[in-house]
């Protein structure tokens, strides 16, 4: 998919914007649920339903229909709620409520924040998260690299928590590092490059729902935020960075299922949002659906993972920066 001309004509926004639209999106659900139990609602309501009424524009036609009747008629009760009904009918809260799509303010309402990671605690377990990768047997080593990668994972040395940031920084280093070799087993491997890869295995896990990032990156490394079942599959991307653009999609035991998107900068700030139900899964860049596809997996508890790497051969350095990471259940 290519967003190039989307976001030159303005129909995609700025990671800034999509916040903002959906900060928005909050407050106009609970400005209206304010103004719908408002007593000058309820009074809007009730002079609606009388000067709509049959006998109303009856009475009032009969009033009219003489002389004598048009002088008296601003005195009746019916011309005075007819007056005050216009005159409510102008205020800016009851605009707003007779403009307001009900659907879209239950669906905001649906929502509740399930976890919230932005980083403006240093401690990475405090914000749910911990270095290695997560297996369901806590006995299994959590803490290592691959051989066939350019990178070792060294805990959280390459991860830095400041200003309400987090990143992921792969810089190039010579390093020896403990190594999984599918023929060998773990040994001392050495890299040219270190790394990080945290996850949120042990604190957050949701099988369904929406889970949404701010992220950026820039480098030759891979850069990526990913949901994982607790048996490694599937791999669903939240963002994907190969170090030329961004894909989106998934990995299960029976194949993978992506999509490249262009025209987006990756270096800039963008929102990234996820929806995982039962039957499918939606992917969203500043709020604009990119991708959607069947849920392979449906039920698998899902748990966060946020890493950079590069094969072997094509090492390079890069940065991972989030702003933060958040979940949402109905």
């Amino acid at each position: 998919m290519n967003l190039f001309f989307a976001r030159l004509f303005g129909k995609l926004m700025t990671a800034e914007k999509a916040e903002k639209y959906n900060e928005q999106l909050v407050e106009n659900a609970k400005r209206f649920r304010k103004i719908e139990a408002s007593e000058e609602y309820k009074e809007f309501l009730r002079l609606k339903d009388e000067i709509s009424r049959a006998s109303f524009a009856a009475k009032k036609k009969e009033f009219l229909s003489t002389k004598e009747g048009k002088k008296t008629w601003p005195a009746t009760d019916e011309a005075k709620m007819e007056q005050r009904f216009a005159e409510l009918s102008k205020s800016a809260d009851m605009l707003f409520i007779q403009k307001a799509d009900v659907r879209q303010v239950e669906d905001t309402e649906s929502w509740s924040l399930t976890f919230s990671a932005d980083f403006t605690d240093a401690s990475l377990a405090k914000n749910g998260f911990k270095p290695g990768f997560w297996f369901k047997n806590p006995q299994m080593k959590s803490d290592f690299s691959y051989v066939e990668e350019a990178q070792a994972y060294l805990g959280d040395k390459n991860v830095e928590t400041s200003h309400g940031l987090l990143s992921i920084i792969t810089k190039r280093e010579e390093v020896s590092a403990p190594a999984w070799d599918s023929r060998k087993g773990f040994v001392m491997h050495d890299f040219h490059y270190s790394s990080a890869v945290i996850n949120t295995g042990d604190q957050f896990t949701q099988p369904i729902g929406k889970f949404v990032a701010k992220v950026r990156a820039t480098g030759k490394c891979h850069s990526a935020i990913y949901l994982v079942g607790a048996n490694r599959f599937p791999v669903i991307e939240l963002f994907h960075f190969n170090g030329k653009h961004l894909t989106l999609g998934f990995t299960d035991k029976n194949g993978a299922e992506r999509i490249n998107v262009k025209g987006i900068n990756a270096s800039d700030w963008n929102l990234l949002t996820c929806a995982v139900n039962r039957q499918e899964i939606v992917w969203s860049i500043n709020n604009r659906e990119v991708f959607r596809t069947k849920n392979p997996l449906p039920g698998q508890e899902l748990y966060l993972a946020c890493q950079s790497f590069a094969p072997a051969k094509n090492g390079g350095e890069g940065r991972l920066d989030i702003d933060y990471i958040k979940a949402y259940n109905r």
